[in-house]
């Protein structure tokens, strides 16, 4: 039996055409199979960012609502049936010790004069001498209520850890007739009970800072206690960035945590009243953390 000189050559053809053919198509297979892959893992993350920011939006909301609740019972002890027609005497204490009592957050309580002294004052804390004096004429808190505004301080920390803000409030013999202020300082641990209860998934977690850096709330306590400043995570700087007009800034991104591992983060500004006083006014971001695959 006699085979053609051409039968070896087009069977070698075959076979090549049939390996590039398998290849071509593996090939095609692969990208697609890749390409799928990237739009699915987009796909993922942002909707993994959305949530993330609806979290973190009803954190900031709780958060807004704590300190709203606290103005507002505020704004009720200088209601007072007695300032109308005696001001503030003495036996304005009781309206200060009943305050301390409804607002468990508010550890110490002042009322001042029109000219900024000192008048009653009640403390969970310390004792309060009851003849104390002190002049505050020239602090930011007296100053913006005596004109009828409401003042939320910055964010300080007392002995080192805990950290507290300034409320103050006019007082107001009559609509417009403001007689004192009434100002108080703000545990604001309730805050890290609102932020270690959020978990998404077994990596996710919320922290809330203000806006000089420092952390107020974290899961980790010890980081809250060491005043941990996080201004320069991207995280941080993008959550701030939409404070300001015209600048853009990402919902949701990619980056570097405390520490140093990518992960995906989502981030929401505190809204009024925190907003509604001068630049050194409390802002807090709370942001959700989950770590990526």
């Amino acid at each position: 039996m006699f085979r053609r000189a051409g039968a070896p050559r087009r069977e070698r053809l075959m076979r090549d055409y049939f390996l590039i053919s398998v290849v071509l198509i593996g090939g095609g297979l692969i990208t697609s199979g890749l390409v799928e892959i990237y739009y699915r893992y987009h796909e993922s993350r942002d909707q993994l960012g959305r949530l993330q920011k609806e979290i973190a939006a009803g954190a900031a909301s709780k958060i807004e609502n704590f300190v709203q609740e606290i103005h507002n019972i505020l704004k009720g002890a200088t209601k007072s049936r007695d300032i109308a027609p005696k001001g503030l005497t003495p036996d304005y204490r009781f309206e200060l010790e009943k305050l301390l009592l409804i607002a468990p957050a508010v550890t110490e309580a002042v009322a001042l004069n029109d000219n900024g002294v000192i008048q009653v004052q009640a403390s969970r804390l310390r004792t309060v001498l009851p003849d104390a004096k002190k002049d505050l004429s020239d602090s930011a808190p007296f100053k913006q209520a005596r004109q009828g505004k409401s003042y939320f301080g910055p964010v300080y920390f007392v002995r080192g850890s805990e950290p507290y803000m300034t409320i103050a409030v006019p007082i107001e013999r009559f609509a417009g007739d403001v007689i004192g202020v009434l100002q108080a300082e703000v545990n604001l641990k309730y805050i890290g009970d609102v932020v270690s209860s959020i978990a998404i998934g077994k990596a996710g977690y919320a922290y809330a800072v203000s806006r000089s850096g420092e952390l107020i709330a974290h899961p980790d306590i010890s980081l809250v206690l060491q005043r941990r400043n996080v201004q320069p995570l991207a995280a941080v700087r993008a959550a701030f960035t939409r404070a300001i007009p015209g600048m853009p800034a990402e919902d949701a991104l990619v980056a570097p945590n405390i520490q140093g591992k990518d992960v995906l983060s989502s981030f929401a500004l505190i809204p009024v009243p925190m907003r509604s006083t001068p630049s050194r006014s409390m802002r807090m971001g709370c942001t959700t953390r989950r770590a990526r695959k």
